[in-house]
C-alpha cells in the first residue's frame, strides 16, 4: 500500500487490510496499535513500487506479478492507489489454454482477430508503435461477447472486461490501469453519447487530461 494511505486517522489503509481478511478489533486502541506497529516496523526488504501496470525497463509489471529477471537488491511491484484490477488471474496452464480455448479458434477470423489484439497491447513498446482500438459492431448472438471473453482469457477471467458506462475521468483513470495491455470495454450503448467522442480520442492519444495539484513532482 502507498504510504500516503497512512495520512489522516488510517481509515484507508484498514480498509484496505479489512477488504483482504484482517480482523481489527473496533475500538480506538486497536486502531492507533495497527498503525503504531506498522509504522514502526522496518525491514531491510527494499521494492521499487511503480504505478502503472506494463513495462519497467525489461519488467512486464501486472498487479499480483512482475514478469522478467529482476536484481537480487531490487524487487519491482505494482503500488497504486487505484483500486486492484481484479480480473488479472492465471488458472491452469499455456498448454491447457492452447488446447482448450485457442484452438478452437482456428477458421474463425473474428474469434483469432480478438485473440490477436489481446496480444498486441504488450508488444507495441517494444516495436515502437502507437495504441489504438477495435469496435466490434453487430446484432446480438454473432459472437461480439465471445470475442471479448476470449480476448480477456490472454490476461484473466471474464471480470477483466470493463464498461462504458462511466464518466471521461473513471475511463480515463481504468485506462491507466491497462496500460500496456488490454482494455475491453462493453455495451458502448450505455456511455454518454456526447462524451463518446473525446473518450475516444484521449484512449487512442494515450494523454488523460492535466489536472492542477498542489506541487509537482
Amino acid at each position: 500500500m502507498p504510504a500516503e494511505l497512512f495520512k489522516g486517522d488510517g481509515a484507508d489503509y484498514r480498509g484496505q487490510l479489512l477488504s483482504c481478511g484482517l480482523y481489527i478489533a473496533p475500538t480506538a486502541t486497536a486502531r492507533m496499535r495497527l498503525a503504531e506497529y506498522i509504522q514502526n516496523h522496518h525491514t531491510p526488504d527494499r521494492a521499487l513500487c511503480v504505478d502503472k501496470t506494463g513495462w519497467y525497463q525489461r519488467l512486464f509489471v501486472t498487479p499480483s506479478h512482475t514478469y522478467g529477471k529482476q536484481s537480487e537488491n531490487e524487487v519491482v511491484i505494482y503500488q497504486s492507489s487505484q483500486s486492484f484490477i481484479n480480473g488479472y488471474r492465471q488458472r491452469g496452464t499455456l498448454d491447457e489454454w492452447r488446447d482448450k480455448v485457442a484452438v478452437l479458434c482456428v477458421g474463425n477470423a473474428r474469434l483469432v482477430f480478438s485473440i490477436c489484439v489481446a496480444f498486441a497491447g504488450s508488444l507495441l513498446r517494444l516495436g515502437h508503435e502507437e495504441s489504438g482500438g477495435f469496435h466490434l459492431r453487430g446484432n446480438s448472438s454473432v459472437g461480439k461477447s465471445t470475442g471479448q471473453h476470449l480476448a480477456c482469457s490472454v490476461w484473466g477471467s471474464r471480470d477483466y472486461k470493463q464498461t462504458w458506462r462511466a464518466t471521461i475521468n473513471g475511463l480515463e483513470g481504468i485506462a491507466a490501469l491497462y496500460n500496456d495491455g488490454l482494455l475491453v470495454l462493453d455495451e458502448m450503448a450505455q456511455a454518454d453519447p456526447k462524451a463518446i467522442g473525446e473518450t475516444v480520442y484521449m484512449l487512442g492519444n494515450e494523454q488523460g487530461k492535466i489536472r492542477s495539484q498542489k506541487s509537482l513532482i
